[in-house]
């Protein structure tokens, strides 16, 4: 779960003081004028996103240091899209969200095979996996358009290991605090919980 020592030392961006701003959830933020590391867990169906102004590492768990100043959310391309088209729309809105918070360092959840369980087996033989590698592929591109860094890509069992989602959400709602957690989809609630588990706090 994000152990790596050459990858926590790419997390920690101090963030700088300006004025009060809205998160694109709505939700009251406290001043920043830049977040710094933006989580996404892609979905041809929908992607969702959290920023971080700062990533504190820990050696140990300990979840009174972790930075919770983070403001999220999803994007849904229209279910009358295909996939192809679905992904570039996708893109379109990823685009955008560069654009708007200009981050420092882009963190992607990876395609990820998983061999050993017959809905994982499912979904290569759907195409799926293909799919999402299509889908994370154009976004490096946009972040290579943009003269930015080439995102981190992080395997879902190296952040959360084998946690269920309602686990996760669980620990995230402990953390946060309930009232944070209540009206978000599991894209959303994956990319806050990668931002979390960078700090050891899953």
């Amino acid at each position: 779960m994000f152990n790596h020592p050459k990858k926590c030392m790419l997390y920690p961006i101090r963030e700088r003081k300006a004025k009060t701003q809205k998160g694109a959830n709505g939700k009251r933020l406290k001043p920043v004028d830049q977040y710094a590391v933006l989580f996404i867990d892609p979905g041809i169906t929908g992607t969702g996103f959290a920023f971080f102004p700062e990533i504190k590492c820990s050696k140990k768990k300990n979840a009174t240091a972790i930075n919770r100043l983070f403001f999220s959310g999803s994007f849904t391309p229209k279910k009358s899209s295909g996939w192809q088209k679905s992904s570039s729309e996708i893109w379109s809105w990823f685009a955008g969200l560069i654009a708007t918070h200009n981050p420092k360092l882009v963190v992607i959840e990876a395609p990820e095979a998983w061999l050993d369980s017959s809905r994982g087996l499912a979904s290569i033989r759907q195409g799926d996996i293909l799919k999402l590698m299509y889908l994370v592929g154009g976004m490096a591109e946009i972040l290579k358009s943009n003269s930015m860094s080439l995102p981190i890509l992080v395997l879902a069992r190296e952040w959360k290991g084998q946690l269920p989602k309602d686990v996760m959400r669980q620990r995230l709602a402990k953390t946060l605090g309930t009232s944070t957690m209540q009206g978000i989809n599991e894209h959303e609630a994956d990319a806050i919980g990668m931002g979390i588990a960078a700090q050891r706090g899953l």
